[in-house]
C-alpha cells in the first residue's frame, strides 16, 4: 500500500511538473485564437468564447512571415556548416600537425571563447558598414563563420583518429587535402553533426545581430 501511494505522488509531480513546462505554450496557442478584448480582460480568460481562426490568416496578410522564415533558414544553416568546415579544418591542424607557435596559437583561440559576443557588436558593425555589407546575408552569416569552441570541439575529437591513419595515406602519396576530406572528416561527422546542431539552435534564437544590420 505505501509502494502504491509512493508511486501515485511521484506520477502525481511529474504530472504536475510536466504541466507547469507545457501550460505556456497551451496559452499561447488559447490566446492566438482570442479577440483583443478578450486577451486584455481582467480576469484574463483561459480559451476563447468563440476560436478566432482568422487571427492567423490575417497575421499572414500582414507580415511576410514565410519569408522571415526562410530568411532564419537560410542564414542559421549557412552559419551551422560554414562553423562545422571550418572547426574540422582547424581541429585537424590543431590535432595532426606541428608548427612552431601551435600552443600559443591554440591557447589564444581558446581565450576568445572568454569574451562575450556582445563586445564585438559595434566593431563588427563598422567594418561591416565599411565593407558595404550591412543589409545582406553576408552580414549575418560571414561573422559567424569560425567558432573558437567548434575548433576546440573539433581537435579534442580528432585527436582519438590513429596517426596511423593519416601516415600510410601519406605514404600511399594522397595530399593533405585528400586526407582531409577522404579520411579526417569522414570520422569526424559525430562530432560534426553535434556542432551542426548545436549552432543552428544558437543561430536561430540570435536575435540582436540580425536586428542591427538589417532594416
Amino acid at each position: 500500500m505505501k509502494r502504491r501511494i509512493s508511486a501515485v505522488s511521484k506520477y502525481a509531480l511529474i504530472a504536475a511538473a510536466g504541466f507547469i513546462m507545457v501550460y505556456p505554450f497551451l496559452w499561447l496557442l488559447s490566446s492566438s485564437l482570442m479577440t483583443v478584448r478578450e486577451f486584455v480582460s481582467v480576469p484574463p480568460k483561459l480559451v476563447p468564447t468563440v476560436p478566432q481562426w482568422g487571427n492567423y490568416a490575417a497575421v499572414l496578410k500582414r507580415v511576410p512571415f514565410f519569408r522571415y522564415l526562410l530568411n532564419s533558414v537560410i542564414v542559421a544553416t549557412s552559419i551551422s556548416l560554414l562553423v562545422a568546415f571550418t572547426s574540422a579544418l582547424g581541429g585537424y591542424v590543431f590535432a595532426k600537425m606541428n608548427f612552431t607557435g601551435k600552443k600559443v596559437l591554440f591557447r589564444f583561440i581558446l581565450a576568445t571563447m572568454m569574451f562575450p559576443n556582445f563586445l564585438f557588436l559595434i566593431p563588427n558593425f563598422f567594418l561591416l558598414t565599411k565593407i558595404g555589407w550591412v543589409d545582406t546575408y553576408l552580414a549575418l552569416i560571414m561573422p559567424f563563420a569560425v567558432s573558437g569552441y567548434g575548433i576546440f570541439l573539433l581537435r579534442q575529437f580528432i585527436m582519438n583518429i590513429p596517426s596511423e591513419l593519416i601516415e600510410s595515406a601519406r605514404m600511399d602519396g594522397a595530399s593533405q587535402i585528400r586526407i582531409f576530406m577522404q579520411i579526417v572528416v569522414p570520422l569526424s561527422l559525430p562530432a560534426m553533426a553535434t556542432l551542426v546542431l548545436l549552432t543552428f539552435v544558437a543561430q536561430w534564437n540570435n536575435f540582436l545581430w540580425p536586428m542591427i544590420v538589417t532594416s
